[in-house]
């Protein structure tokens, strides 16, 4: 048997599913995690995207109601558990990190800080104009 469906028909198909996210979706995860990563609370980038959603009436909104709209937009974009932003979190980290040569690399990683600190103290790298094995000395965590 076969099924012929016309693009809006998957489409509407695909949204119920779950297989196609909105613009508004796309756009207010990308959002939630711009505002996490400047250091915002869950609570307040959820405050945010709805308050850029709905063009700065959000604030507007009586509780309960506001409150509840809030924890819908927490649950719905918040990757991980709130309260994440500690050490011994896993997660996406901006660092520095100065080699023994005195060579500085600004760069991304994923780790608790003791996981970050321990891979570039305890390991050599060789950089790629070099034969030579350097190691970090100083590891910064960066905003």
């Amino acid at each position: 048997m076969k099924f012929k469906l016309s693009k809006n028909q998957w489409q509407e198909m695909g949204k119920k599913a779950g297989w196609i996210k909105t613009a508004e979706e796309i756009k207010a995860s990308d959002l939630f995690s711009k505002f996490l990563q400047e250091g915002k609370t869950p609570q307040e980038s959820a405050f945010e995207i709805l308050d850029v959603l709905t063009n700065g009436a959000f604030a507007s909104v009586e509780e309960p109601r506001r409150s509840e709209m809030i924890n819908q937009v927490i649950e719905k974009f918040n990757k991980k558990p709130i309260g994440t932003n500690d050490d011994n979190v896993s997660r996406r980290r901006s660092i520095k990190v100065t080699f023994d040569d005195g060579d500085v690399v600004h760069t991304e990683i994923n780790g608790t800080k003791k996981e970050v600190e321990d891979y570039y103290y305890k390991n050599d790298f060789v950089k790629n104009d070099e034969k030579t094995m350097h190691h970090g000395v100083l590891v910064e965590f960066l905003k």
